[in-house]
């Protein structure tokens, strides 16, 4: 027992996690989770543990997909989340991760570099590894994930080549109608909020809101012809349809 507590605090002084005795059998899950607790650098890593995950990588075939799912995030959500992601992939764990052959590290590199500080969703960040959708229905048979991670990884995998068009009106510019919509301006409601308190004694609060949004509504229905004065001869009449439905809840 006093060897292996011994290991251990050397192991702590090293800021690196290690096997002790060189166990191989250790679940390589906590091994590479405990490292983003107590490290202070990103690649500080026991060569000779690394070697020994690597020759012992088939024995994540046992663990449960729900399992792995569980820590996967833990060490997304943790310190150095992408270096690690990346030293797994390294030791051959994408395989039995559910992750494909080819993962896209590329791309995943890029995005950690613009995102570290940005807590993105453990989901969102390794979905950026997966190249098609089929990676996701394989990773989905892998880990059994939830229907939300399942949905978030395949928006991400087919949205993320696009790319704001700066003239999206573009296809349109042939359209008769495209000079004035683009010198329109939006109108300006004529009714203020204190206008409505001082001639119709208008309460504030969610009271006046409602009778605003109702001025609105018949506003915009009208084309913005309305004048503040047609838009003012409503309100005792929504304001009295408004008291009646207070007072009969």
């Amino acid at each position: 027992m006093v060897p292996r507590i011994v290991e251990h605090y050397r192991s702590n002084q090293r800021r690196q996690s290690q096997f002790v005795r060189n166990i191989p059998n250790r679940n390589v899950r906590d091994l590479v989770r405990f490292y983003g607790r107590i490290a202070e650098q990103p690649d500080n890593h026991d060569e000779i543990t690394l070697r020994i995950i690597s020759q012992n990588v088939s024995g994540m075939e046992r663990i449960s997909g729900e399992r792995i799912w569980s820590e996967l995030k833990k060490i997304l959500e943790g310190n150095f989340a992408g270096e690690l992601i990346k030293t797994m992939l390294h030791v051959g764990l994408a395989k039995y991760t559910g992750l494909p052959e080819k993962p896209n590290v590329k791309e995943f590199s890029h995005v950690w570099d613009r995102s570290r500080h940005h807590n993105l969703k453990p989901m969102t960040l390794l979905s950026v590894l997966l190249n098609e959708p089929e990676d996701v229905y394989r990773l989905n048979d892998r880990l059994k994930l939830s229907a939300y991670d399942r949905e978030l990884a395949l928006f991400v995998v087919q949205h993320r080549e696009l790319k704001p068009d700066i003239k999206p009106l573009l296809p349109y510019h042939d359209f008769a109608l495209l000079p004035a919509f683009v010198e329109w301006t939006v109108p300006k409601f004529p009714v203020p909020g204190n206008m409505l308190r001082e001639r119709y004694s208008v309460p504030g609060g969610r009271f006046m809101g409602t009778v605003i949004d109702k001025l609105k509504e018949y506003w915009v229905q009208q084309e913005f012809k309305p004048t503040q004065e047609d838009l003012l001869a409503r309100v005792p009449e929504i304001k009295c349809d408004l008291e009646e439905k207070n007072q009969k809840t």
